[in-house]
């Protein structure tokens, strides 16, 4: 008993890395880095009042495409995450082996929470709502039908 759930741990968090990992290979998250002006607060203070000015555009500008390119990130890694976390949650009800239909169910829920988890503050409050409210369905559907009958 206790190797099938080391095992279906082991299966749910390896499974969820995995996604990850496979969404970061697939589409690289943008980096800070890449978004800011080389030793910015040494040069804002050395420059003058105009350049200061110029140097806050800039600044505001890398800031806004930063934002921006984040958002569509996380957009492609919701729209990846969800349906292979749904996809691994029936896969994982349907398996007879305990520990790994256990392992697929709890690491696909972890990829769903991952997916949202990213993108939940981009995401609309009418899609936040539907998409947990088939989620949850699906989820109940899938208690009540494939495993409480089960027992």
């Amino acid at each position: 008993m206790a190797k099938r759930i080391v095992l279906g741990f082991g299966i749910a968090f390896v499974f969820s890395a995995f996604v990850h990992y496979a969404i970061c290979t697939i589409w690289k998250q943008p980096k800070w880095k890449d978004y800011r002006i080389e030793n910015y607060y040494e040069k804002q203070q050395r420059a003058s009042l105009a350049e200061k000015k110029l140097l806050e555009a800039q600044k505001t500008t890398l800031e806004e495409q930063r934002r921006k390119d984040m958002d569509g990130w996380r957009t492609k890694y919701f729209y990846f995450g969800l349906p292979v976390g749904i996809i691994a949650i029936l896969i994982g009800s349907l398996i007879n082996a305990p520990a790994i239909g256990t392992g697929l169910l709890a690491g696909g829920i972890i990829v769903l929470m991952s997916s949202y988890g990213r993108y939940w503050q981009v995401m609309a409050d009418l899609a936040k709502l539907i998409s947990l409210g088939i989620v949850f369905a699906l989820l109940l559907w899938i208690g009540y039908k494939k495993i409480e009958k089960k027992v």
